[in-house]
């Protein structure tokens, strides 16, 4: 009865962290078995069948009561989560800032970051842009409409 058993595997070494420290404030003995190859080639986990935790068989019945209560704990908590919210892109503070499609009126315009045609030419000839910064272009998400800022 001096032997090792596991109970409980993880895909990568940093998942088993706290199950080990709840073994561990409990007094129970815990080795960990492959981290050290999944740490370095964290590809082999599935092949290799993860981190393994292992304790003493004497310690193996409360430790599998511990791991139990961390796994329905766990998700428990990943059943409450709730989807984050839409991203949605900031409104200019000041309604002067804001840019409007002169064709359909809608807000839902960007800055087009595109580098011009002269900064490509001059970087094809001289192997360096020459940022001359020109009139800045916008595309309209709504309608598909590009245009300059007046």
């Amino acid at each position: 009865m001096n032997g090792w058993v596991t109970i409980a595997s993880f895909t990568y070494p940093h998942e088993l962290a706290i199950l080990r420290g709840r073994l561990e404030s409990e007094g129970i003995e815990c080795n960990t078995k492959d981290e050290n190859t999944i740490s370095a080639n964290p590809f082999y986990s599935n092949a290799i069948g993860g981190v393994k935790i292992q304790v003493r068989e004497s310690d193996a019945g409360r430790a599998a009561l511990i791991a139990a209560d961390y796994f329905n704990r766990n998700t428990a908590e990943a059943d409450n989560i709730t989807p984050q919210q839409e991203y949605k892109p900031e409104e200019p503070h000041d309604s002067r800032d804001k840019i409007l499609c002169p064709v359909c009126g809608s807000a839902e315009v960007h800055a087009d970051k595109t580098p011009s045609r002269f900064n490509i030419v001059m970087l094809l000839l001289i192997g360096l842009p020459l940022l001359i910064p020109g009139r800045k272009k916008y595309h309209c998400f709504n309608c598909g409409a590009d245009f300059k800022k007046k």
